[in-house]
């Protein structure tokens, strides 16, 4: 069970949202202005943000919200938007937290899929500063590693899947589990991000190959 912020002024869409959340088993806390949602993220901390884009008629109100909610272990937002220039939006929405965003009109399964990957998400970004043998990351540094001591800028869903690889102990991470932290779930395109990954490696040590194949199984971080 996940706490999760509901911001949304519009009563039929807060009632299906709450409803679909509670639910899944998630505690909900419902805020219908921009000023409770902020005054909200002053006083306590969230698992997860369920964050409607406009409040009030105001398209602005939502990322004045979302600049709000805490950097760092729990600041991980889902943006619910019916705005039609999104490709404008969303670079705003991603360089002020936003994870990722649900369009209108919300379907539950949709809601429910994404909000199971960021609390896998959220599951990683909580961890303490982890530093391997040769591989050290801050998850208040979202996206950046250091491997042998090189700064690395990696995208998102390829650095949760390193996370998750990393933080294994060198078991095989399965294919259902890495599944979890990417936005279209297929072999395909955990293979695309697994070569991500690697590449992003090379591109600071051309022999890296901690990220192992597991035939049938999965992948792992191995250092050798």
């Amino acid at each position: 069970m996940a706490i999760i912020a509901v911001v949304e002024d519009t009563p039929e869409h807060s009632a299906f949202i709450c409803k679909a959340l509670r639910k899944a088993e998630h505690a909900v806390h419902l805020f219908e202005t921009e000023a409770a949602a902020i005054d909200a993220f002053k006083s306590r901390p969230f698992d997860a943000t369920v964050l409607d884009l406009q409040l009030a008629g105001d398209r602005w109100a939502g990322l004045r919200v979302l600049e709000s909610v805490p950097k760092g272990e729990r600041s991980l937002v889902l943006v619910l938007t019916d705005e039609p220039d999104i490709k404008t939006f969303r670079p705003l929405m991603l360089n002020l937290g936003a994870w990722d965003y649900v369009p209108k009109p919300i379907e539950e399964d949709t809601l429910i899929l994404k909000m199971g990957r960021l609390l896998s998400a959220a599951l990683i970004a909580s961890l303490l500063p982890q530093t391997f043998e040769s591989l050290f990351w801050d998850p208040g540094q979202r996206c950046k590693m250091q491997w042998k001591k090189a700064n690395i800028s990696i995208p998102e869903t390829a650095y949760r899947i390193v996370c998750m690889l990393a933080t294994a102990d060198g078991r095989a991470v399965p294919f259902r589990q890495l599944f979890e932290v990417i936005e279209t779930p297929t072999k395909n395109n955990l293979f695309t991000h697994i070569k991500i990954a690697r590449q992003a490696f090379k591109a600071v040590d051309h022999e890296f190959d901690a990220i192992r194949s597991i035939p049938g199984k999965g992948y792992c971080w191995i250092e050798s």
